[in-house]
């Protein structure tokens, strides 16, 4: 009898606990996730290129991603937003130009992407190439 008290009593004690807290967000989920998206659009405009007739408007584009980069660094902290501002700095003038310059701006991808999976945050980030 002894054993079903402490048994009946072990159940009715964990239907009445409470719920935990909820897990915080990571603190640099946001910037990660722009990150990686921002690297997904981008390869996505290298390979397709432009044509003719829109080369303004895809150098416009390709220009934009430079400040895509810059927020997704500004929602970050740590070495994410460190990092994401570093591959921003190495940024070519023209961003299209990462089609011949595009080593430097691998290696940064490949270290904002280490240091996002470091802080919780794993991204599939896209190249080309």
């Amino acid at each position: 009898m002894l054993i079903t008290a402490v048994l009946l009593t072990g159940c009715s004690a964990s239907a009445t606990e409470e719920p935990g807290p909820a897990e915080e967000p990571l603190p640099n989920a946001e910037s990660c996730d722009a990150f990686e998206t921002t690297t997904r659009d981008l390869a996505k405009r290298m390979v397709e290129g432009s044509d003719s007739t829109n080369s303004e408007e895809f150098m416009e584009t390709m220009n934009g991603m430079r400040g895509r980069f810059d927020e997704a660094a500004l929602r970050g902290t740590g070495d994410v937003k460190e990092r994401i501002g570093t591959l921003v700095e190495n940024l070519p003038g023209k961003v299209h130009m990462l089609f011949l310059q595009h080593d430097r701006y691998f290696e940064d991808v490949a270290s904002v992407s280490r240091a996002c999976e470091a802080d919780g945050t794993p991204i599939n980030p896209i190249i080309w190439g």
